[in-house]
C-alpha cells in the first residue's frame, strides 16, 4: 500500500520551492486535479491534505472478514462515467447486478431481492414493495425541474406524500393492506434519507441531479479506494503532504517577478506556503463550518450565501459482523417495514435511549440490513436524518445491542447470533468533514452551483478555484462528480497558463 494513504510519518517538510498549483484536500476532486495538471506537463504541484491518509471520503478498511467501505462504496451509472472506465480498465468491477439495467426505473430494484418485513416478523408480498416503490418514482421524476422554476422549488417530501396519498386513494384497500403499505412508504422515506444525506426530506429537492444510464450500484473489487490507487499512481510522492492542516488561504498577493497575485496558504503547524493558484476541494461542510476565517481576504457575499444554501448531511453505515454468517446463501438482507408505533414496540427493545424530535427512538431510522458482496460474513445497515445524527454519540456496544434485537425482531424466523464485531462511520463528528455529502436543498436559488464553482477573482483571472461533489452541476453527492470536478478546474487552470504563453 501507498504510504501516502496512511501516514505522514517521515515525510519532509514543505517544499523549498514553490509550487504552482496548491490543492487543498487529497480526496477524490484534489487527486483528479492534481493527475491532470501533472500529465499535462504541470508539475509544480502540491496537495495538501489534513488527515494522515489520503482518499478523503473514499475510505476502504481490511479486516478479518474482508474490505468494507466507510465511505464512497459504489459507482453509479456506467454510460459517461469516467470511474466506470477506469474501473474497467484495471479489472475493478465486481459483477454487475442483473437486476437494474436502466436508471429510470426504480433505483431500489437492487433491494428487491431482500425481505422486507414488517416489526411483526411477517413478509411484505413482493407486489406491494413495487407497487409502493414505482408510484414514488414518479413522484421522484417530478422534482427534477425544481430549480428551473423557484417559486416550484417544492421538496421531495411534499411530492412524495401528495403522490403516496393520491395513490391510496386510488386503491380500494383493507385496512391491513393499507397499514403494510404505509409502512413501505416509510421505509422508503428513510431510504431516501439516507441517499439524499439530508435531516428530512422536506428540506430536499432532487434539483438538477442527473442519473448516468446503466446499473446504479456497482461493486468495486477490493473497495472503493482501488479506483483511488489507481489515481494516485499517477501523481509524484513530492506532490503530497498527508497531516497538513490548511488554516487560512491568502488569496489575493502581491505581484512577483511579473506575475500577479501570488497566493500564500497557511498551516496550522506554522509552515507557508506560496503558490500562484489554489484549488480548494475540502467537503462543503468543512467550508460551511470555516467560511468565515478559511479565505483572507473573505469571499464575495454572494459566494457565501450560495455556498450556505447548499444541503450537507449525515449517513451512517453500521457493518455487523458474524463468526459464520447465520443466513442462507439465497439470502440478501432483511428491510425494516414499520407497522406499529414505537411505543407499541415489542417491549425487548431498548426504549431509554437517544430519541429523536418527535418522540421516536434513534434506531427508527435504520432502513434495514444486507449482505455485502465482497465480505461473506457482514451485514451493512444504513441510517440518515435525525437517527445518524444521535447515533454518533452512541457507544459501539449500544449500537450492536440494538440492532441484533432489531434482527431478531424483524426475523424471528431466524436464530440470529449475537454478532461477534461491529464498526461505525462518524462522518459528522469528523472535523475534517463535518458530514457525508451534499444535496440541493429547498433553499437553494437557480444559479447557486455557477456561483459555488465561480473562480475568484474572476473567471479572467482565476486564482482561487473550488472543486469537489458539492461543485457538480448534475453530479452531486457522486465521486463521478467530484472526479470531474477536479478536471474542469484543473483545466481552467491550463487554460489561464496558456493565454498567458500567447500574450
Amino acid at each position: 500500500m501507498d504510504a501516502r494513504l496512511v501516514t505522514a510519518s517521515g515525510q519532509v517538510g514543505l517544499p523549498r520551492q514553490d509550487p504552482m498549483v496548491v490543492i487543498v484536500g487529497g480526496g477524490i476532486a484534489g487527486v483528479s486535479a492534481a493527475r491532470h495538471l501533472i500529465n499535462r506537463g504541470v508539475q509544480q504541484v502540491l496537495i495538501l491534505e489534513a488527515k494522515d491518509r489520503l482518499g478523503g471520503r473514499i475510505h476502504t478498511v481490511t479486516g478479518d472478514s474482508g474490505n468494507v467501505d466507510f465511505g464512497a462504496q459504489y459507482i453509479h451509472g456506467q454510460d459517461e462515467n469516467p470511474l466506470y472506465q477506469l474501473a474497467l480498465q484495471h479489472d475493478l468491477i465486481v459483477s454487475p447486478s442483473s437486476k437494474l439495467k436502466d436508471t429510470n426505473k426504480s433505483i431500489t430494484a437492487e433491494l428487491y431481492g431482500n425481505e422486507f418485513r414488517t416489526d411483526n416478523g411477517d413478509l411484505v408480498p413482493k407486489n406491494t414493495v413495487r407497487d409502493v416503490n414505482e408510484v414514488l418514482e414518479e413522484a421522484y421524476e417530478k422534482c427534477n425541474c425544481c430549480l428551473d422554476n423557484a417559486s416550484t422549488n417544492k421538496s421531495i417530501g411534499h411530492h412524495f406524500e401528495t403522490r403516496f396519498e393520491d395513490y391510496l386513494q386510488s386503491c380500494d384497500d383493507s385496512e391491513n393492506d393499507v397499514i403494510t403499505k404505509r409502512g413501505v412508504f416509510d421505509w422508503r422515506i428513510r431510504w431516501e434519507l439516507h441517499d439524499n444525506s439530508c435531516l428530512s426530506l422536506f428540506d430536499a429537492t432532487n434539483g438538477s441531479y442527473q442519473n448516468n444510464s446503466g446499473d446504479y450500484f456497482i461493486d468495486v473489487r477490493g473497495g472503493f479506494q482501488s479506483i483511488f490507487h489507481s489515481l494516485l499512481n499517477d501523481i509524484p510522492p513530492e506532490c503530497v503532504r498527508t497531516g497538513t492542516p490548511v488554516s487560512r488561504i491568502h488569496w489575493r498577493g502581491e505581484e512577483n517577478s511579473g506575475r500577479s497575485r501570488k497566493c500564500t496558504v497557511e498551516t496550522k503547524h506554522g509552515g507557508n506556503v506560496n503558490c500562484y493558484y489554489v484549488i480548494v476541494t475540502v467537503p462543503l461542510g468543512v467550508l460551511q463550518t470555516n467560511i468565515n476565517t478559511l479565505f483572507c481576504p473573505t469571499l464575495p457575499q454572494s459566494k457565501k450565501e450560495a455556498l450556505c444554501r447548499r444541503g450537507f448531511g449525515s449517513v451512517v453505515k453500521i457493518f455487523l459482523t458474524w463468526t459464520e454468517p447465520f443466513w442462507e446463501s439465497s439470502f440478501e438482507g432483511i428491510q425494516f417495514v414499520w407497522t406499529c408505533s414505537a411505543d407499541k414496540s415489542k417491549d425487548r427493545l431498548p426504549k431509554n435511549t437517544l430519541t429523536k424530535k418527535n418522540g421516536d427512538p434513534w434506531w427508527r431510522d435504520i432502513d434495514g440490513f444486507h449482505v455485502l458482496k465482497e465480505n461473506p460474513r457482514t451485514l451493512l445497515g444504513w441510517m440518515g436524518g435525525e437517527g445518524a445524527r444521535l447515533t454518533e454519540d452512541l457507544s459501539e456496544e449500544e449500537i450492536l445491542h440494538t440492532c441484533h434485537l432489531l434482527l431478531q425482531q424483524f426475523a424471528p424466523h431466524l436464530k440470529i447470533p449475537k454478532p461477534q464485531a461491529i464498526k461505525r462511520t462518524q462522518w459528522l463528528s469528523d472535523e475534517y468533514t463535518k458530514g457525508a455529502f451534499s444535496y440541493i436543498s429547498t433553499y437553494n436559488e437557480p444559479g447557486d452551483t455557477e456561483e459555488m464553482v465561480k473562480p475568484l477573482p474572476s473567471e479572467e483571472d482565476p486564482t482561487l478555484l473550488f472543486a469537489g461533489e458539492a461543485m457538480s452541476h448534475h453530479h452531486f453527492s457522486t465521486t463521478h462528480g467530484a472526479y470531474e470536478t477536479g478536471i474542469q478546474a484543473a483545466n481552467i487552470i491550463l487554460q489561464n497558463e496558456a493565454k498567458k504563453n500567447r500574450t
